[in-house]
């Protein structure tokens, strides 16, 4: 025998607002590094400020990224930076998302101008587990650089199921 209507309909409408869960996470001030001499090749968490989004209480807001709640299984991610460096001559610029430490995947841009230079990095259908933390890490080998000091430095995680 089939469930009823009612209840099918109840686990459907469930299975929608789940959909709708994202959160981003973002900075508000600039972020300066160093990665010269023992640090050339330095990976570093972004450290964010603020959050927004309909969380459902399904995604947290850490410090240094997302942590993933109870009763999701893959979520797609998205992330973007705007770089600064005083040279201009063509270093690379890598963008990394991390699940619990480990890369997942990598974006690198080769960054031939003295002005602001966004980067952007993107991972779908990412299967997650209740406490995972998703994280966007940087690194320009051998180089002072910073990230802007706006909002449109952003980690989004969208919850798929």
């Amino acid at each position: 025998m089939s469930e009823p209507k009612v209840l099918e309909l109840e686990n459907r409408i469930k299975e929608l607002e789940k959909r709708k869960t994202n959160m981003t996470v973002y900075t508000t001030a600039e972020q300066s590094y160093s990665h010269t001499g023992d640090n050339k090749y330095l990976q570093e968490p972004l450290r964010f400020q603020g959050s927004r989004g309909n969380s459902n209480d399904k995604l947290t807001f850490e410090k240094n990224g997302i942590k993933i709640g109870a009763g999701i299984n893959h979520i797609n991610v998205k992330g973007i930076v705007i770089f600064m460096h005083s040279e201009s001559d063509g270093r690379a610029v890598y963008l990394y998302i991390r699940k619990n430490g480990t890369v997942i995947s990598t974006q690198i841009m080769y960054m031939q101008t003295t002005q602001p230079y966004s980067i952007s990095i993107f991972k779908d259908y990412i299967e997650v587990e209740e406490g995972d933390l998703i994280q966007l890490y940087v690194a320009m080998d051998n180089a002072n650089f910073k990230t802007s000091g706006s909002t449109d430095n952003q980690l989004t995680v969208e919850v798929v199921d």
